[in-house]
């Protein structure tokens, strides 16, 4: 199944622009991450940073309209956000790719 299917299935969300648009972030924040040498980016996620890159996603969707904002509180329920799109917890997990010196 593809990640936008998979994005799509977790938001709920049926907007595709929007869920395109999410996804292509969370894919250019793994690869700039992962690849941070522009010569060694493949072209696609590799596999074992697929449900990463959709976990990264769902992070990013779950944020839209919160954007710039620390925390809310509303009828006793309080929330918290940090300062990045991507939560640092999730970008820790992603291990860079180093190449060879020739």
């Amino acid at each position: 199944m593809a990640l936008i299917d998979r994005l799509e299935i977790r938001t709920g969300e049926t907007d595709e622009d929007l869920l395109d648009e999410i996804l292509q972030e969370a894919v250019d924040t793994y690869m700039d991450c992962r690849f941070p040498n522009t010569a060694d980016r493949p072209s696609t996620v590799e596999p074992q940073y697929e449900g990463l890159v959709l976990q990264m996603a769902v992070d990013i969707y779950n944020k839209i309209g919160a954007e710039g904002q620390r925390s809310h509180s509303e009828n006793g329920v309080s929330r918290s956000y940090s300062g990045d799109w991507v939560s640092k917890d999730l970008l820790a997990r992603i291990v860079p790719f180093c190449g060879v010196i020739k």
